[in-house]
């Protein structure tokens, strides 16, 4: 759905907390606030989509943005992954990671920069924000690799489903804090989703509102619908990417939740389940692999937001 789309659609009345100003409007508003698309990220994700990209294509689209490689190399040079020579080039991280690992870095460091760019206004959590996306986009590869049915699916294209599934919360952050104030009370009260309490205070909910930036930034189809329908995959019907993003968002919140309060909730998401032929013992591996991997977790979060 596109904005002018939208417009003749929508028959919302101008929202209680807006001012005057339609939905419409509020959405360009936020829009506006937003950073612009980072680049490197744009140009690095259709190339992980290539399965006959050459090493020095990646190479050249990350060593010509200084900022991403000094972010890159204090990665490749941090406790975690203690190398026993220092990595001091791009050249040298690939060697080290492999040109895909290096390009996954690379991308959710460049988006990390853009969440810690953004203006806050709402005052959304952006570190935890952005740690339950990595974790993600984590997350989706595993479970990409669980996936039994043809035909197989990239796992770099879950990775970055996994990572960009809840950009649309990050653009509620453009608006004043007393939409904030209201969405919190709205949380506090346990009389409604979070879905609803956005669709309530904010006039959308954010599945709607990211799937929008990510056609306005351009990504590719995949990634624009998965992420518009990751809240209700069941309206999904070109392909099981939103089915993907919203087990893997379920499975990031093991980190801040219990494994059977996770699985059992689950239950309710019965048709992203059923839709990937995953059982529970798949989402128990998984959130076992994030237990695993919150070191590398922490570590890509401290180069994105230092």
């Amino acid at each position: 759905m596109t904005l002018d789309s939208f417009q003749q659609t929508s028959s919302k009345p101008p929202h209680p907390y807006a001012r005057e100003v339609t939905p419409l409007q509020r959405l360009e508003q936020m829009f506006e606030k937003m950073p612009p698309a980072p680049p490197v990220a744009f140009k690095l994700v259709p190339l992980l989509n290539m399965p006959d990209v050459h090493v020095n294509t990646i190479m050249d689209v990350i060593k010509y943005d200084p900022n991403l490689t000094t972010r890159l190399l204090r990665i490749c040079n941090s406790a975690y992954l203690a190398p026993t020579q220092a990595v001091r080039s791009v050249e040298q991280a690939i060697m080290r990671l492999g040109f895909k690992k290096t390009a996954e870095l690379a991308i959710i460091v460049s988006m990390g920069v853009v969440y810690t760019k953004a203006e806050v206004l709402v005052s959304f959590d952006i570190y935890h924000l952005w740690t339950h996306s990595v974790a993600a986009a984590v997350a989706a590869k595993h479970l990409g690799s669980l996936y039994k049915q043809e035909p197989p699916l990239d796992s770099d294209l879950l990775f970055t489903i996994g990572l960009l599934h809840d950009v649309g919360k990050m653009v509620f952050n453009s608006l004043p804090a007393v939409y904030a104030e209201k969405y919190h009370q709205l949380m506090q009260g346990g009389q409604i989703s979070a879905s609803g309490a956005e669709k309530e205070v904010f006039g959308f909910e954010h599945a709607e509102v990211g799937g929008l930036l990510m056609q306005r930034w351009n990504m590719p189809q995949e990634i624009v619908v998965a992420v518009r329908h990751h809240s209700a995959p069941e309206w999904e019907t070109s392909g099981p990417y939103a089915c993907f993003a919203q087990l893997a968002s379920l499975c990031a919140n093991r980190l801040t939740s219990s494994d059977q309060a996770t699985v059992e909730y689950a239950a309710t998401h019965s048709f992203a389940m059923k839709r990937l032929g995953f059982s529970k013992d798949d989402l128990v591996s998984t959130m076992e692999h994030l237990v695993q991997e919150e070191a590398t977790i922490e570590s890509f979060m401290l180069a994105a937001f230092l």
